[in-house]
């Protein structure tokens, strides 16, 4: 029974993690706060100019609205999914192994509690 329940945990680890809703929850969770973790990441490596001149244009910012326009103006909304694609990979994965993980402690979790029948 054990190798029984092994081949069940296997197989509920491999549906639950190539399970496409719970990918694409993560998917367009990320694709939705992406222009906005753009705008913050852009924000908070302001001040290394120095250091990043080689990476091309350095741009100064003067608040979160001031950093949303110039990146409009100058790269267009394509400027706020840059570096969208291995975002969202990243994301699909960890948001499927979130749920694989959650999904398995549920599973497993009534098994290690006692019956109150049994400790009697």
């Amino acid at each position: 029974t054990t190798t029984t329940k092994q081949q069940h945990t296997l197989t509920s680890f491999t549906s639950h993690f190539f399970s496409s809703h719970r990918t694409l929850a993560g998917v367009l969770s990320k694709l939705t706060l992406l222009p906005l973790e753009t705008v913050k990441k852009r924000l908070q490596v302001q001040g290394f100019e120095v250091a990043r001149q080689e990476f091309g244009r350095t741009v100064a910012y003067s608040g979160m609205l001031h950093c949303i326009a110039l990146i409009y103006k100058l790269e267009g909304l394509r400027g706020f999914f840059k570096g969208g694609a291995i975002s969202l990979l990243k994301s699909a994965a960890v948001t499927a192994v979130t749920f694989v993980v959650y999904d398995f402690v549920l599973d497993t979790l009534p098994s290690l509690i006692p019956d109150d029948d049994d400790s009697k």
